[in-house]
């Protein structure tokens, strides 16, 4: 089995990146010029994608958490 490791990163408004040394990043940690804000170590993005795609799943609800998203990125 592969293993995988989501991260979230919220990089500056610069738009600045710069590698990181860090190969297992942490909350708090700079990466690629901005902070890490969230680490899940699992396919994070595939497990979302399969749950949108389900055909129980309502689409308000996505657009409900990516309306929150924006407003808690600020």
């Amino acid at each position: 089995m592969t293993d995988f490791v989501t991260v979230v990163i919220r990089l500056p408004a610069s738009g600045s990146t710069q590698q990181s040394k860090s190969v297992a990043p942490s909350v708090g940690d700079q990466l690629l010029g901005g902070e890490v804000v969230g680490v899940a170590f699992e396919d994070s993005i595939t497990i979302l994608d399969l749950i949108e795609g389900h055909v129980d799943f309502e689409s308000e609800i996505a657009q409900e958490a990516r309306m929150q998203a924006v407003e808690l990125a600020k």
